[in-house]
């Protein structure tokens, strides 16, 4: 049974950060996707697998980590193979430097690596203060700085993070708005460095520095202008985060990067801020575009390869608090794509299980009403399906603790009052009218105002006849009397009852029985 097309809203909301919640997914078999035992979908090759496993040394400060982190975020360079090309060009490059090994003389070695790292890879420029000519205000990726020599300032800052964390000094990322810089911590003294400017190491942003340098300083780099005030609502991340953030910057638009390469990045990223909803946010898109890829396909195969594979964390997303009140909608709708699955795959003692728990755990209110139809859905396509084969026990079961929002969901009520007069009607074939009786009295006394109740008074009235005259027919008329009476007060409207009551108490008081 096809019954998912969710089209929520929530889909459609704003991701700040990235697009690719509205792109849908290529057409692909994603035969080599969920390749690794990491509740991630995306293939990931041997570096990409091996740096996330990095990830905590990265978060440390661990200098070859940050470099693996950095180039995650890139995107385009993904084999293990140029991360030793990039880190053995680094550290050769810093044994070439003369650097001190006295503690107090951090300050000029940071100094000295600064330069040497323009000199080495930014290029040079017409003077100091001049705008570098292989600075591309877009070229947000450090794998370029190597293959192309092109950067900006936040591919220039991963760098010289990772250049200053091999010679063991403290550095921080500073976002602004529009630009990214590099915070030093060199002991007692803070060092604010412009990696884009070949005058940048130390340089003082102060309220005179953006008054005097937003017309011109910024503006010659493609920039909006940041002032002051932005200046000092500045976010400073450690390096780990800075990269977290790359992860989502100019080079991750839809017109510079693929669906699987965002997809990708989406999910490394999700992992590593566990607690960002937005983070979180971006994942579970992915996911629900993934599936409606697959559905379009018919491609349930996948999709359960899918959810299977990311299981894990959807199971922890159910666990963790929201702050913003789409996300649990969006989880949701993904739960119920993969009860859908399950249940399209055969799997569907387990689709009944997820759909069952979904609707007793989660609010449906609002935008989130067509999601609980979808999963009543389920829920009765199973319960009919066992109807289909006689096994009315298990058909009734699936509705047990859900009566009441069932009975308020005309998807459910539908499929319940199927289960019910198949269920019925299996006994009236045998004329087995008193199980049959017992089974339509059921269903009433769970429904007995709707259009649906009307059929089934209808129908218990007619078993109540057939009844009563097979007892009639044998000669007992009590029963048969008793019967009748019973139907008349069990139903407010039984004009049929009445009549044959009345028909055969004429007989009794004429004599005839």
């Amino acid at each position: 049974m096809k019954c998912l097309s969710l089209a929520l809203s929530v889909l459609c909301l704003s991701l700040a950060l990235q697009a690719q919640a509205q792109q849908s997914a290529p057409d692909s078999n994603r035969g080599d996707f969920g390749n690794t035992d990491l509740p991630i979908w995306s293939e990931l090759n041997d570096f990409e697998y091996w740096a996330s496993r990095e990830a905590a040394f990265a978060r440390a400060g661990n200098a070859d980590a940050l470099l693996a982190h950095y180039l995650l975020a890139s995107g385009d360079r993904r084999s293990m193979s140029d991360f030793r090309r990039y880190r053995a060009e680094i550290d050769s490059w810093i044994s070439e430097l003369q650097l001190s090994s006295d503690p107090r003389r951090r300050h000029d070695n940071a100094r000295i690596v600064f330069q040497a790292m323009h000199q080495r890879f930014l290029g040079t420029a017409v003077s100091a203060d001049a705008t570098p000519l292989n600075y591309r205000e877009d070229q947000s990726q450090l794998s370029q700085i190597f293959e192309a020599g092109q950067y900006n300032c936040i591919s220039s800052a991963l760098l010289y993070l990772v250049a200053v964390r091999k010679l063991g000094l403290e550095g921080q990322g500073v976002i602004l708005p529009s630009h990214a810089f590099v915070q030093l911590n060199l002991g007692n003294e803070v060092v604010e460095v412009e990696t884009t400017s070949l005058s940048g190491f130390g340089l003082e942003h102060d309220a005179g520095f953006y008054a005097a340098a937003s017309a011109n300083w910024f503006s010659d780099r493609g920039l909006a202008p940041p002032n002051y005030d932005e200046y000092l609502e500045r976010q400073i991340v450690s390096p780990f985060k800075l990269g977290l953030f790359n992860m989502i910057n100019q080079h991750t638009s839809d017109e510079r990067m693929s669906y699987p390469d965002r997809m990708r990045l989406a999910e490394l990223r999700a992992r590593q801020m566990p607690d960002d909803d937005a983070a979180q946010k971006s994942r579970l898109s992915y996911y629900y575009q993934e599936f409606t890829g697959f559905q379009e396909r018919d491609d349930y195969h996948n999709a359960m390869r899918m959810f299977d594979q990311v299981a894990p964390y959807l199971l922890e997303q159910e666990r963790r608090p929201y702050a913003d009140p789409d996300l649990p909608i969006l989880l949701t709708a993904i739960q119920a794509q993969m009860a859908e699955s399950l249940s399209q795959t055969g799997r569907n003692e387990e689709s009944l299980a997820l759909a069952r728990r979904l609707l007793q755990s989660r609010d449906f209110s609002g935008e989130a009403a067509s999601i609980e139809d979808h999963l009543f859905a389920l829920v009765s396509g199973y319960a009919v399906n066992r109807a289909e084969h006689a096994d009315y026990i298990g058909a009734r079961v699936a509705f047990d603790t859900l009566e009441s929002q069932c009975l308020h969901n005309q998807v459910c009520n539908s499929g319940l009052a199927h289960v019910y007069s198949s269920w019925a009607m299996h006994y009236v074939e045998d004329k087995n009218w008193e199980r049959s009786a017992d089974i339509y009295q059921e269903y009433l006394l769970l429904d007995s105002s709707s259009k649906l109740s009307e059929h089934f008074s209808t129908n218990l009235e007619r078993v109540y006849l057939n009844w009563a005259s097979g007892e009639e027919w044998r000669g007992e008329w009590e029963i048969a009397q008793g019967l009748l009476n019973e139907c008349t007060q069990m139903l407010s409207t039984a004009a049929r009852c009445e009549s044959a009551l009345l028909k055969i108490n004429a007989r009794r008081d004429a004599g005839y029985l």
